[in-house]
């Protein structure tokens, strides 16, 4: 009996991943193509992986590239990265919910991303917005297994005020500029300012201009940045299922990225706290190089956990967010 039981854990697959796709689309608003990395439910999903993401610096994720799809319709995510960051590093929180079923697409937004982080466009956020329309029309016409109408919006930092406002969130350049007179010196306006743009330059026309989209049936953000600019009017407004997630305890957010009070004005939000987290939690897992690297720099601590480990802060934001979209109502076909 011991015998057939050993054999049957040696035939048994040891792990199961998401198919991926990695695709350049053209965006009329970019002179350059844009990288969309896409995950999808794979209809082997115990084939053979490869790592994604992974480098010197990051433990990455594993995928199927080029996987077969599993039958669709499949309903949609629009996964948006924060500033600095890229879609390949949030692929702990996108090959999950691949797994269950979702189609999660996420860009390297121009501008602010890896390596090409400007700060004049961080305070240009409909450049993202158009970014996830551009997706979705993707999608629309060419989705691995058939997407299902209709899409969440989700974001983490930069990308959680992208998913708002997609939501249908509105920004004020008054509220913004009065947010970073108060906090000169923190993560946000500290550095705006070490890199010498005047907030004053924002385009409040286009800054404050509603960018939502009739096909987000919900929204998660997770310590979405800009916070304090968004209007109480836009948020009240909101009429779709939103998540915000606060990634620490309660009272201990900066007030940039502090979603509770901005949740407080919508009517169908649920905010939760994960306490234990940072804001970089969210990022991929570091490899002991990545820690030891950074630590010589004193960069910005993106692979410090100095509460709780990484992988239980991901592990319950992953519960927190499987749980609000079980809870939504099934896409339509």
């Amino acid at each position: 009996m011991r015998f057939f039981a050993i054999l049957a854990l040696l035939a048994a697959p040891a792990f199961a991943a998401p198919g991926y796709d990695l695709r350049t689309l053209d965006m009329a608003h970019w002179d350059a193509p844009v990288s969309v990395h896409i995950w999808y439910p794979a209809a082997d999903p115990v084939a053979t992986t490869e790592p994604l993401g992974r480098n010197a610096m990051f433990a990455g994720t594993e995928v199927i590239p080029g996987a077969a799809p599993a039958p669709g319709p499949h309903p949609v995510i629009v996964l948006s990265h924060g500033s600095g960051g890229s879609g390949d590093k949030i692929g702990w929180l996108a090959g999950p919910l691949a797994e269950d079923g979702w189609i999660v697409a996420a860009p390297n937004h121009p501008g602010t991303t890896s390596g090409d982080s400007l700060p004049e466009r961080i305070v240009m956020p409909w450049e993202r917005t158009a970014d996830m329309r551009a997706i979705l029309d993707e999608l629309a016409e060419d989705a691995p297994g058939r997407a299902a109408e209709g899409a969440v919006a989700m974001g983490f930092s930069l990308g959680g005020h992208t998913a708002l406002r997609l939501a249908g969130a509105r920004a004020s350049k008054e509220a913004f500029l009065t947010y970073c007179d108060r906090n000169p010196d923190t993560l946000d306006c500290g550095w705006f300012a070490r890199n010498g743009l005047d907030l004053g330059t924002i385009d409040a026309a286009r800054y404050e201009a509603f960018d939502g989209d009739a096909r987000i049936r919900a929204a998660v953000a997770i310590d979405p940045a800009l916070s304090a600019a968004m209007t109480e009017e836009s948020l009240n407004s909101i009429e779709v299922p939103v998540l915000t997630v606060g990634m620490g305890a309660p009272g201990t957010l900066a007030e940039g990225v502090d979603a509770a009070p901005l949740a407080a004005s919508v009517s169908m939000a649920r905010h939760v706290n994960v306490e234990g987290g940072v804001h970089f939690s969210m990022l991929g897992a570091c490899r002991r190089m990545g820690k030891i690297v950074i630590g010589i720099m004193e960069d910005e601590p993106i692979c410090a956990d100095p509460l709780r480990p990484r992988a239980e802060v991901q592990a319950e934001v992953l519960r927190e967010v499987r749980v609000f979209l079980i809870g939504l109502p099934a896409a339509p076909d």
